[in-house]
């Protein structure tokens, strides 16, 4: 079986020769080829070379084009440093106050310098290795994403003091993480993983009302 027909199997419950191999690495296979890590995250095709090989090397079923946070906050307008060796470092909140909300609104994933290079990435896999290997896509999750912009202290704090704050863009985030999607699977991605590990910072609860239903249905509405 080749990797993609490994887990192809098995997110169809049909048996395979073995269990599918699909760590993430970043950083790592950035090293594995001599890149720095913000080479990988920076440019498409050293993300995929390193992708590639790495996974060909020591027998993955995937290749995936997940490499930071901060793809979409970068779309919306936030600044950052991007060090060698670093996820990069915002610098400045993007949202400090309810003013700022209005910032946020539908993109143009096509004109989003980031965004596109992650499509491209997923291109250039998908020129490389055919259906060899399974291509994961990536987008941010709404938390994650509002905690990108916001700040996570700043983010946790709203959902408590004023939850409206993050409600009022909620919708907007996932519009745009879906058309983010659909951009990647349009380019030979075949599944999407979604970042949203903020969610498991805000209990039960708050998590119940807030986040589920985005993760549910996929809108707020």
């Amino acid at each position: 079986m080749t990797g993609k027909d490994r887990i192809d199997a098995v997110v169809h419950g049909k048996p395979v020769d073995r269990a599918p191999i699909t760590p993430i690495v970043m950083a790592w296979a950035a090293h594995y080829i001599g890149a720095t890590y913000r080479a990988y995250y920076l440019d498409h095709s050293v993300l995929a070379e390193a992708q590639i090989k790495t996974a060909q090397a020591f027998g993955c079923d995937q290749v995936s084009v997940i490499s930071d946070p901060w793809r979409e906050a970068s779309a919306y307008g936030m600044q950052f440093d991007y060090p060698d060796e670093s996820v990069g470092i915002p610098k400045d909140e993007f949202i400090k106050t309810p003013d700022d909300l209005a910032k946020i609104r539908l993109l143009d994933i096509g004109a989003s310098a980031r965004m596109k290079d992650r499509i491209d990435a997923v291109k250039w896999m998908k020129k490389s290795v055919g259906d060899t290997l399974s291509i994961s896509g990536w987008v941010e999750g709404p938390i994650a994403e509002y905690s990108d912009l916001r700040g996570v202290q700043n983010a946790l704090l709203d959902l408590i003091e004023t939850p409206q704050m993050f409600t009022s863009v909620a919708d907007i985030l996932v519009q745009n993480a879906e058309q983010f999607a659909l951009a990647q699977i349009a380019a030979g991605a075949d599944t999407i993983g979604v970042g949203d590990a903020a969610a498991s910072l805000i209990g039960p609860a708050l998590y119940e009302q807030f986040v589920f239903p985005l993760h549910k249905i996929g809108r707020a509405s």
